[in-house]
Parts: C-alpha cells; structure tokens; sequence
C-alpha cells in the first residue's frame, strides 16, 4: 500500500470544505464564523506504517465533513486505507541440503512476522491482505526445467502459530523463539518440540500445516526478488505465473493476537 496514494485520494475530499467554528460577541447575539481550512493533505511520510490512531482520526476528519458513516467507509475502502503492521528480516542465509543430516533436504525458519493486536472496545480487527516481498535464489546448477518455476527445487513456505488456549489461561506460556530459530528442520517437528509443549499449534492447511510461499527459478544462482499479494480471494493477478503460491485460505485464517 502506497501512502502517497491515498494521501492523493483523501485530498480532493478534504479540499472541498473547510472546518467552521463560531466565535459569539459580547452581546451574544452574533456569531461570527472562524474558517479554518482542513490541511489539504495527511502528513504521512514516505514508508509510514499506518496504524489504527491514523485510521480513526482520518475517519474522524471525514464524519466532520458530514458524510454518513457508510460513505466514510466507503472511501477508505477505495483509498486501501487501513491499519498497516510490517515485519522485516534482511539478514542473508545459506541453506544447504546436508544440513539436515541427510542428503535430501534442508529448511530453515527465517521469520516470524507480527499481527495487529488484538479487538478491544467496539473495534474487531480483521486482516484484508498480507503483501509478501521475498528475495533469493536457487543453487545456480542443476534441474531438469532451467529458468522455470516448476518443477521448483528450492522454495519458501508460510504457517500461522494458533493458541490452542485463551489468551486469559494462566497456563499459556510464551514461545521460545529464540529455539525457534535453532531446532526448524520442518513445521511439524517445530510444532511438536516448541509450539505445543507452551500451548501453541500450527493452523491446517487441509492434510498439511504450511502454504507455499514462492518458488525460485531452477538453476538460477542471481538474486530475484518478488512481490505479490495474498487476499481473501486469493493471489494478486498474474503472480502464480511467477512461481508465487495461490495462498488459498491463508489470509482467512488469520486471526488478530
């Protein structure tokens, strides 16, 4: 989401009338109006993370304009205008086959990402998409489809940690996530060694628990970098096409926590 954009969006809105308060003489009989234009645009800075006070005062500036609460809506929609949480890792790892101990396969967890918190008051937080941004490559030699995504060597895959009880349970503990990082070989064994002995599952994803993320090119040892987004109806337009996974249930099993 571009904060320039819908910075641009919400100007021509703003811009169309301005704030009125009144100032009442000595004798108060007369209002004199005070007109106090609205800024013209949000002060968002490049690369700003919108977050949930940013949504309700934007939302709060339209009300004022007097606009009905579903026309508010409405245009925030239109605006991609929500609440924004982003993780990062830049840090470059090395993933080699005999690492498992096997000359098989080999995987490595790289991030764990941040959700909103969870609803409070009259607010339910719900998440509208997840934009991936992932960057890597295969070993450069190799396959039986050079240049291709399929058949994929080497690929990046998404689960989603669950508690298995309320958040109120005194028993819930909090993960290790520093172990985390150490024992990964594969998803069910970190759910079984780490997430489930401090009240933690993985979400299933029919008969597994993980949705692949990304394949990289077969044989392509350069550097690529993709971005595509995940909805609630699927993957943004045209990104399967480039090895991206369809991410088929994922943003609909995303809870907030």
């Amino acid at each position: 989401m571009s904060p320039t954009k819908c910075t641009s969006r919400f100007r021509r809105i703003i811009r169309a009338r301005p704030a009125v308060s009144g100032r009442v003489d000595h004798d108060n009989t007369t209002i004199t109006p005070d007109i106090a234009p609205i800024p013209c645009r949000v002060p968002l800075e490049k690369d700003t993370v919108i977050t949930s006070a940013h949504v309700r005062a934007v939302r709060g500036v339209l009300c004022a304009l007097g606009l009905p609460m579903e026309l508010v809506l409405i245009t925030m929609i239109l605006a991609d205008y929500y609440a924004t949480v982003r993780s990062r890792r830049t840090g470059y790892i090395r993933i080699d086959a005999h690492d498992a101990g096997v000359d098989v396969h080999a995987a490595r967890l790289y991030l764990i990402a941040t959700l909103p918190q969870e609803s409070s008051g009259d607010e339910l937080m719900k998440v509208v998409n997840v934009t991936w941004l992932v960057k890597g490559h295969d070993q450069g030699w190799g396959g039986e489809a050079p240049g291709m995504y399929s058949p994929a060597y080497s690929w990046y895959e998404a689960c989603i940690f669950r508690r298995v009880h309320s958040a109120e349970d005194k028993s819930q503990k909090d993960i290790n996530v520093e172990r985390l990082y150490r024992v990964y070989r594969d998803a069910e064994m970190m759910e079984r060694k780490v997430l489930a002995p401090a009240g933690w599952s993985l979400v299933r994803n029919g008969d597994s628990c993980v949705w692949r993320l990304q394949s990289n090119r077969v044989a392509k040892g350069e550097f690529e970098r993709h971005t595509f987004v995940w909805t609630a109806d699927g993957v943004s337009e045209g990104a399967e096409d480039h090895g991206a996974g369809a991410g088929e249930g994922f943003v609909k099993s995303l809870r907030a926590g």
